[in-house]
């Protein structure tokens, strides 16, 4: 019975003296135990058994505690109870807290937020390492300051422990005690009497581990404790916590004192001094001096260089070229040599796709979760389809799995299909589809909707017909029917596939990660079936603890290759003997990182705790202390080579700083230098893959016959290689290619439109808008998905709906616009509310509560709008002569037809929401109105751009197709805005004047007839002058029009502005027939249709390309383009008349 201690700075020989030593011993038959970290364990047998020649495993055992315990509970005849490991704990934690929950008072309102069952295992963990028992918790409860925020959380901590307890103590062993057990079975054990212990590795154990190295000092001949030290620090009873070799110090001093209360001998201890590893001198220094202050400077700095570089991507890329120079100048392998960063799953994606392009394998030493694989994310959709009631989320959760035995197109037209008919629910249950389809019309799309739908049910019926959402089941009954769930889709069949062809294709690692990940699912759920399979539940706590369970399953892939980059992080990995070290992200706040305690506990609250007499995991200030130790492992761990690097910036190019490290690096050298990564140097140049890609951003510049010599050899290069060939050719037409949308052909033209251009006002305004625009979406027939959302157009078009069946209640009702009553207006609102809103967008609007109260408000605003609108009609002389007035082969007028130039011509269809007519002076005026739910008000400077030509094509084609045209003139065009107006006000209003400052709000903007009649015949106000509420005309004091406030034009400017947006109009159809789609949006100050359409990724428009301009629009005066449209126009005597 002794202890003794192998000490020595890292790189001294310790474990070869250890290995050395166990050689010896099996030589002589010994019994030799050689305990390792989980991470070494494969590692120390590959070096033991080089160091014994191959035979060292048939006596010497390499064992972690873990396996240690596992073998003597098999000597002692194996537990009767089964083993609660992380993810069972941390399902019983769940369904503790879930009958604990009304007694929590800190964590109430916290055990559903993310991260929390994480934290609080790691402190049960926690807890039982440092051997805090339920007496001592609640001991430290009886001790804490009343009311504090730690005396909370240690009662909520206590309520779950107590429950936990209780919970595993009769049936399970939490794997949390099994090194407990194995302290209480190592007395009687056979497998460590006798033996000679070795336990390298480690730097610091826990109350637990220190425990069993106690009692292994009782039943062994003598206990051998490799720790990374100098002599100084060991010899020094009090070191301070800033020294660097201070952890294993203490963990020397709590042995010793575990000794002497046992009453084991200790030996004197192996110290090395030697520096036997680092050969290159800048190594050694920084091994020798490393903690050294003031620093000890060195003219040497021969093996360790430090970069910088501007992005992650050029650090990791710089990290690939120095490690192919490495393998190719100095014929170092793969397998010597390590990147090491702060934490792995910063670089990890970064560095597979980079590392694969430089052809280098990589082994990323790092557990990933399992809870983001496909075949778990199957399950836990499946269960949230029943939890969430079919939600989309959880319906296409479960189908982009790319495990359900549906085609992938099939899944979009499903996703299509549902999201513009918002189904969810009880929808899905529906024995037929017909939204969007006539009712019992037959459709073949209507029937491949159908069969979808039932293959997407029929796969899930195991599970959600047995499982309701509100009733509660066994968690074996939950088990049982995801399993026939799963069976029914022949889930295993899919994944042995996917394994099969991965490996067919040589991604072996991918392959494994599939088989993992299913074993571990499986493993979950027997252990959930174990540990709580009687017990009932909803589903929705069935999910909760599945997810914990989920939670806490990690998988590792072995090394797909023996020779090949170990990528870790500098706390976690356990590095084999390895020529070079590469430290990415030495950046400042990364490496060193902040130190922070893991668990419920704050640092501050756990310094409490340890003054308090209760021991626990350190907190973040000597984290902080430990980490300088853990880098000085790290960077010295190398032979011959340490490269350090950092980058200037991060992913958002906002600017990062050297971590101090870097300073203390360079303090160390007098010669030392930052290096610059610079991607286009010929030293960079390793790789033909990568180097193209380089190639692309120099191409322009070779081929301009600019440029460096060297990278007109590389593209000759590449142009000799057959398998390059069209990679070059492809990058070098991408340079020529420039943004430009070429003429249709004629050809291409004709097949089109075949003579005929059918389109509408609208459509024509679009394409002046921009062609391509209107290329895109009327003749590529370009839609973006259809969403069951509520959309400014749609409430356009229920507004429209709204007003056109209050206008037909009306006419069904003989009410006269003169004589209805406002109570009558706001009950036939009510009525055309309630009869057009179930028919927006399959009832979107009584899909939620927030959309029914919006109906409250559009009805508000559409009784405002048939109110002001009645208002208007009793204030003047013209009558209503029609509603929703439709031009078209099916409307009561026929379609506007324009001839072209060249004999073709253009077919228009429209609708004019309401036509009034006056009878005055022998002649009838005509008033076309247009409801507008947004904010467009008549522009002449619009119409003369051809963006605004409705509202003069329609009243012109009106006049042509009512009858008796020669008596028929113009009285006015007018938006009506439908909105709901605030009104302002600094004083108290009487209801009348509130009334009429809404009638001024609600103002129609449009163009009148110069013509008194019509003026009086629009708003009777208008006989004494002033200024119309409802129309833009406004007399001055003198009795003449202002030019401010009136929009109005004599009949021949008004009878010319109507020829002109009909010659208008043909020019853009003309235009359009050319076959003209060019890019070229319009911008009228800082008014452009980009910022709203919906092509920009597909014309690609940017105003920094030369190609790439905007149809600019000048402003002109009104009286300037009435001078240009009375130019471009003649007026003939019989449309005059």
């Amino acid at each position: 019975m002794s202890l003794r201690f192998i000490i020595g700075r890292s790189g001294t020989g310790k474990t070869d003296f250890c290995l050395n030593e166990i050689s010896k011993k099996q030589d002589k038959g010994l019994n030799v135990i050689y305990i390792v970290p989980e991470q070494f364990s494969l590692q120390g047998e590959k070096e033991l058994s080089e160091k014994t020649k191959g035979f060292g495993m048939l006596s010497a055992k390499v064992l972690t505690f873990g396996r240690l315990s596992h073998n003597v509970a098999i000597e002692k005849g194996g537990s009767v109870k089964e083993t609660l490991d992380e993810s069972g704990k941390s399902m019983v934690l769940r369904k503790v807290i879930f009958d604990k929950e009304n007694e929590l008072v800190y964590y109430k309102n916290s055990i559903d937020k993310k991260g929390f069952m994480e934290q609080l295992s790691m402190t049960v963990r926690e807890l039982y390492n440092y051997d805090v028992t339920n007496e001592k918790l609640l001991k430290l409860y009886e001790n804490v300051d009343e009311s504090s925020v730690i005396k909370m959380k240690i009662k909520d901590l206590l309520t779950i422990m107590k429950g936990y307890d209780e919970y595993v103590k009769e049936k399970y062993i939490s794997s949390d005690e099994k090194l407990d057990i194995l302290a209480r079975d190592l007395k009687n054990s056979k497998i460590v009497k006798n033996s000679y212990i070795y336990i390298d590795g480690f730097y610091g154990f826990t109350p637990q581990e220190n425990k069993v190295i106690g009692e292994l000092m009782e039943s062994a001949l003598e206990v051998n404790v490799v720790l990374p030290m100098d002599k100084y620090t060991y010899y020094d009873k009090n070191p301070s916590v800033a020294r660097l070799f201070f952890e294993p110090a203490q963990t020397a001093k709590k042995l010793m004192t575990e000794a002497q209360e046992r009453g084991v001998k200790i030996n004197d201890p192996v110290i090395f001094y030697e520096q036997k590893r680092a050969v290159n001198e800048g190594v050694k220094h920084i091994e020798r001096y490393f903690n050294y202050y003031p620093p000890v400077v060195s003219d040497n700095c021969n093996g360790v260089k430090i970069f910088s570089a501007n992005s992650k991507y050029d650090e990791i890329e710089n990290c690939a070229v120095n490690i192919l120079k490495m393998a190719r100048d100095e014929n170092i392998r793969f397998r010597e040599i390590a990147v090491l960063m702060r934490n792995v799953n910063d670089y990890e994606s970064n560095i597979k796709s980079i590392f694969s392009e430089y052809n280098i394998p990589v082994f990323i030493d790092s557990k990933d979760d399992i809870i983001s694989q496909p075949v778990v994310e199957l399950v836990r959709s499946i269960i949230d389809i029943v939890n969430k009631e079919f939600s989309y989320e959880s319906m296409f959760r479960y189908l982009k799995t790319g495990l359900v035995p549906i085609e992938r197109e099939d899944i979009d037209l499903l996703e299509n299909y549902v999201l513009a008919y918002g189904i969810k629910g009880y929808r899905w249950h529906n024995d037929l589809w017909e939204y969007g389809f006539k009712k019992d019309e037959e459709s073949e799309e209507k029937d491949n909707i159908n069969r979808i739908k039932s293959d997407v049910l029929k796969y899930l019926k195991p599970f959600y017909e047995n499982i309701k959402r509100d009733k509660k089941y066994t968690i074996r009954k939950f088990i049982e029917s995801i399993y026939n769930t799963l069976n029914n889709m022949n889930i295993s069949s899919i994944l042995a596939d996917r394994v099969n062809t991965l490996k067919s294709n040589y991604d072996i690692g991918k392959a494994e990660e599939y088989k993992q990940v299913w074993k571990i699912m499986n493993d979950i759920f027997e252990k959930m079936n174990t540990f709580l399979g009687d017990e009932r539940m909803t589903v929705l706590e069935f999910s909760k603890i599945l997810d914990a369970g989920f939670g806490e399953g990690r998988f590792a892939i072995v090394p797909p290759t023996a020779d090949s980059v170990i990528v870790g992080d500098i706390e976690r990995t356990r590095l084999p003997n390895v020529k070079a070290v590469f430290v990415l992200g030495v950046n400042e706040g990364i490496l060193p990182s902040p130190g922070e305690a893991s668990g419920i506990f704050t640092d501050s609250e756990r310094e409490i705790i340890d003054k308090k007499g209760v021991e626990l995991a350190p907190d973040g200030k000597r984290m902080a202390f430990e980490e300088q130790f853990l880098i000085y492992t790290s960077i010295t761990k190398p032979s011959h080579y340490l490269y350090m690097s950092y980058r200037k910036s991060d992913i958002d190019g906002k600017s990062l700083r050297p971590s101090p490290l870097i300073t203390r690096i360079k303090n160390l050298f007098n010669d030392i230098e930052v290096l610059e990564y610079d991607k286009n140097s010929i030293d960079n140049i390793v790789s033909p893959v990568p180097v193209f890609h380089r190639l692309g951003e120099n191409l322009r510049m070779i081929l301009e016959g600019e440029g460096f010599d060297v990278w007109k050899d590389i593209l000759s290069f590449y142009n000799e290689k057959e398998d390059w060939k069209n990679s070059v050719d492809t990058v070098v037409n991408s340079i020529y290619d420039k943004n430009i949308s070429e003429k249709l052909s004629k050809d291409t033209v004709k097949r089109i439109y075949n003579g005929k251009l059918y389109s509408s006002i609208s459509r024509l305004e679009r394409y002046v808008s921009c062609p391509y625009s209107y290329f895109v979406e009327y003749v590529l027939s370009a839609k973006e998905r259809k969403l069951y959302e509520l959309g400014t157009p749609d409430l356009g078009f229920l507004f429209h709906s709204i007003l056109e069946s209050f206008e037909v209640k009306m006419a069904e009702n003989n009410i006269n616009w003169n004589d209805i009553s406002k109570e009558d207006t706001n009950k036939l609102i009510e009525s055309a509310v309630s009869e057009n809103v179930p028919k927006l967008g399959n009832e979107i609007l009584l899909s939620t509560a927030s959309h029914r109260y919006l109906v409250k408000r559009l009805e508000r605003i559409s009784k405002r709008a048939a109110t002001t609108l009645t208002e208007h009609v009793k204030k003047g002389s013209f009558k209503p002569y029609g509603y929703e007035m439709e031009f078209g082969i099916n409307g009561a007028l026929p379609p506007i037809v324009i001839e072209l130039s060249n004999g073709e011509k253009m077919i228009m269809n429209g609708k004019i929401d309401r036509v009034d007519v006056l009878d005055a002076d022998g002649k009838k005026y005509v008033k076309i109105i247009d409801y507008k739910s947004g904010t467009k008000a008549f522009n002449l400077q619009d119409i003369y751009y051809g963006l605004q030509l409705q509202l003069m094509i329609y009243i012109d084609a009106l006049i042509k197709n009512m009858g008796d045209s020669e008596n028929l003139l113009p009285g006015g065009v007018f938006y009506f805005k439908i909105q709901d107006p605030v009104i302002k006000s600094v004083s108290e209003m009487t209801g009348e004047e509130i009334e009429k400052k809404l009638l001024q709000e609600l103002k129609m903007s449009g163009l009148v007839l110069n013509n008194e009649a019509v003026f009086e015949g629009l708003d009777e106000d208008l006989k004494n002058g002033g200024t119309s509420d409802i129309v833009p005309v406004s007399y001055g004091s003198k009795g003449k029009l202002k030019k401010t406030g009136t929009s109005v034009a004599s009949e021949d400017d008004y009878l010319s502005l109507m020829e002109f947006t009909g010659e208008k109009a043909k020019s853009i159809g003309e235009n359009i027939l050319s076959g003209n789609i060019d890019i070229k949006p319009y911008k009228s100050k800082d008014m452009t249709p980009c910022r709203y359409c919906s092509y920009h990724s597909i014309c690609r428009f940017d105003i920094n390309m030369p190609e790439n301009n905007y149809n600019k629009l000048k402003e002109i005066k009104d009286e300037d383009i009435w001078k240009e449209i009375r130019k471009e126009t003649v007026i003939t005597d019989n449309r005059k008349e």
